[in-house]
């Protein structure tokens, strides 16, 4: 049960004792509850909830009653036109109670009772007047059963009230037993917080201290404090002022020694630090550590690279400026950041975020924290002046300018990397200058045999130098050997070979090469022997043997084959038609198939038979008609010929033309003879025998004329004469018929 003060209960009680009073109170216009005073708790809102409800109850009777007669209804039994007292309930407002000299312990539930007795009789007069219509006192009677029934709530609301009371006196008892056990407590903590106090007073004198850089006071430790958390936090405080002390100077010293002295691979050594100041110092030495790594390994690698040793790389991780200093070298530290959260940020940025440039800006700050500052700020400017210098120049480097070198102050392993770079910067303008050089020579000018010279150099650069040599050496002995070979084949000579030592694709060219000249070789003597046997030896139907061979040397093989083959049944073709010829057998001719030149000679030897065929037939004619039948004056007519066929025709029409003009001069001779005509002589030109055929005749003639002109008169000489005609005419048919023969 919740606890129910005094002025709860009364307020409740001012509520009952004042219900059915016609005060004309409108719960709209003053709400839709009432609110007692105290706590607020559940038993609480529920007697206001039923209080309100009670009220709104009677209101509704009342109300009711005054509609009937608002004079002959009287709201209380008491007085009429009494304000109701539930709008001082509702409002706040106190209704005034009239107090006898000796008041009752309870005073409303007298008046209530009062109240209750009076209403019945002021009820039964008021039903007992003629003027209230049945119906009016049939409701009137229905509102007394129901104010009957508000009366008995009321007694229920009054019992609960009471229990009410007797809980919140019990609470309240239980209350002020807790009242005193809080005033001991409190007492006892005011002794603790004026110790804690004191403490504070203390510790806030070492905190201003702090935070202004002085950190060589102390608190001062009783030998028996109040409360053992004082003795323990001040232990606290004054181990954390030795950790400040431990870590400003170990900073400081770190700070300097990287960012000043040019001293790598320090770290700041602090026992005991937990939080910021584990994370601080770890940072710190993070810082330290990477900027240590990254510089040494910046270091290692640019002296490897001045060595010319190409393996080594930087590993160590890195972003910004850093990166691209990476790039050409790698990263170096970042910044401190700001103390606490300065210069932790500065050595995040430049240690490890590579964002050169940044600086710690702590104000109002003094003492070891001001040194601690400003060490790292110098740090911080002088890695920046440096690794931009290094970076510009390794960019360059980078870019292919090798005109740049760093110009910045340095100490330490950082001059070292300086002098380490600039070193390789001169040793990298030479191997250039060299191997460009070599480039040129070999590769644009065509010059072999040049040789890269760079001194002074070792590991990768000194291999690389003399693997440029070695490239240039081999290539120029490789190209030499194989331009040897080739130019050997092109000069017909198949007997050399590349015997250098090559690997790679050399190593195949020179494979490709010496199975060209084998193959050539191969080619070359099967063709020689093809040419031969068919050009030379007149061996026709041999073929060229060439095996494993490929693309254009199988075409030329093939047409080689081809060529001999054709060239074996034409030429075939052309000796049997010849031999044919030479055996008088002109009926044939060449039918193989030709093309080219050996298709103009096959037609030349086919037009060849063909006119030897029609010269053979004319002189065999002529020589018929001549020497056979007698038949002189004939002609060989061989139409289209030329050359010596002409000739020998015109020298065959030309001896049977002479022949024929011969042989007629002589039968003219003969027959003038006969007839005793000795006065003509044999004029036809004629040579060789018929010459002296001819002479013969003539001579004979002319003996005979002067034999006849001596005997002309005796008969003796016509006797003579007629056997000496047939002498003539014997000898003379004796010498036609000799050289016709």
């Amino acid at each position: 049960m919740a606890q129910m003060s005094e002025d709860t209960l009364a307020a409740a009680s001012a509520i009952l004792k004042s219900i059915a009073t016609n005060n004309n109170f409108d719960s709209t216009q003053s709400g839709s509850r009432l609110n007692l005073p105290g706590p607020t708790t559940s038993a609480k809102r529920q007697l206001e909830a039923e209080l309100s409800a009670l009220v709104s109850r009677v209101q509704r009777l009342e109300q009711k009653a005054n509609v009937i007669n608002h004079q002959t209804l009287p709201i209380t039994p008491s007085e009429l036109g009494a304000p109701s007292g539930f709008a001082d309930v509702l409002t706040g407002g106190q209704k005034k109670q009239n107090t006898s000299k000796h008041p009752s312990p309870n005073p409303s539930n007298n008046s209530r009772e009062a109240l209750n007795d009076e209403r019945p009789q002021k009820l039964a007069k008021t039903c007992s007047d003629e003027t209230l219509p049945e119906a009016a006192f049939e409701k009137v009677l229905d509102q007394a059963a129901l104010i009957q029934k508000g009366k008995h709530e009321y007694e229920a609301l009054k019992q609960k009230c009471v229990e009410i009371q007797r809980e919140q006196a019990q609470k309240n008892r239980e209350e002020l037993e807790r009242v005193e056990t809080l005033e001991r407590e409190l007492k006892k903590h005011q002794q603790a917080n004026e110790a804690f106090q004191k403490a504070l007073r203390e510790i806030g004198e070492i905190v201003t201290a702090v935070a202004k850089g002085d950190l060589s006071k102390k608190v001062l430790i009783h030998a028996k404090e109040l409360d053992p958390e004082i003795s323990k936090f001040k232990m606290v405080i004054n181990t954390m002022m030795d950790q400040l002390q431990i870590f400003s100077s170990e900073v400081s010293r770190v700070a300097r020694e990287v960012g000043t002295e040019g001293i790598l691979g320090g770290q700041a050594q602090i026992v005991g630090v937990d939080g910021t100041w584990k994370e601080l110092t770890n940072n710190v030495n993070v810082m330290a550590q990477n900027l240590t790594d990254q510089v040494r390994e910046i270091a290692s690698v640019t002296t490897a690279v001045a060595h010319g040793d190409l393996t080594q790389k930087i590993e160590r991780p890195a972003q910004g400026e850093i990166l691209q200093l990476q790039q050409t070298i790698n990263t170096m530290v970042d910044q401190l950041r700001k103390f606490a959260s300065e210069v932790t940020r500065v050595a995040r940025d430049v240690g490890t975020e590579g964002i050169l440039g940044g600086q710690a800006e702590i104000e109002g700050v003094k003492g070891m924290w001001n040194t601690l500052t400003v060490n790292v700020n110098a740090m911080a400017n002088n890695l920046t002046t440096q690794v931009r210098d290094i970076a510009m120049v390794t960019t360059a480097v980078a870019k292919g300018d090798l005109t740049q070198k760093v110009q910045a102050e340095c100490k330490g392993e950082i001059k070292q990397l300086k002098e380490t770079i600039n070193s390789m910067v001169d040793q990298l303008q030479q191997f250039a200058r060299e191997v460009t050089k070599i480039a040129r020579e070999v590769g644009t000018e065509g010059r072999l045999g040049g040789q890269a010279t760079v001194h002074n150099v070792e590991g990768t650069w000194r291999d690389l130098t003399e693997n440029v040599n070695g490239m240039a050496m081999n290539l120029t002995n490789q190209v030499r050997e194989i331009a040897k070979v080739t130019t050997a084949v092109a000069k017909g000579d198949l007997t050399k070979k590349i015997g250098i030592p090559v690997q790679g694709e050399i190593a195949s060219l020179k494979d490709t090469i010496n199975t060209m000249v084998d193959r050539l070789g191969t080619f070359a003597f099967e063709v020689s022997k093809v040419a031969r046997e068919v050009g030379t030896d007149g061996t026709l139907g041999g073929q060229a043997r060439v095996e494993n061979v490929e693309g254009k040397w199988k075409d030329l093989t093939e047409n080689v084959n081809t060529m001999a083959s054709n060239l074996t049944s034409q030429v075939r073709g052309i000796s049997t038609v010849t031999q044919a010829i030479a055996n008088g057998d002109m009926s044939q001719k060449i039918e193989v198939e030709a093309a080219g030149e050996i298709l103009i000679l096959k037609e030349t030897i086919n037009n060849m038979v063909d006119r030897l065929s029609i010269f053979s037939n004319e002189v065999q004619r002529v020589a018929r008609d001549v020497g056979v039948d007698g038949k002189m004056g004939g002609q060989a007519d061989v139409a289209g010929i030329g050359g010596r066929w002409k000739e020998i025709t015109t020298d065959v029409n030309t001896m049977a033309m002479n022949l024929t003009a011969q042989v007629r001069a002589f039968g003219d001779i003969t027959n003038a003879a006969t007839d005793g005509d000795f006065t003509k002589l044999i004029t036809v030109e004629a040579s060789g025998e018929m010459d002296e055929l001819k002479r013969k005749i003539n001579q004979m003639v002319f003996n005979l004329r002067d034999s006849i002109q001596r005997n002309t008169a005796a008969r003796e000489a016509a006797e003579f004469a007629n056997r000496t005609k047939s002498e003539f005419l014997a000898n003379m048919s004796h010498e036609i018929r000799t050289p016709i023969a």
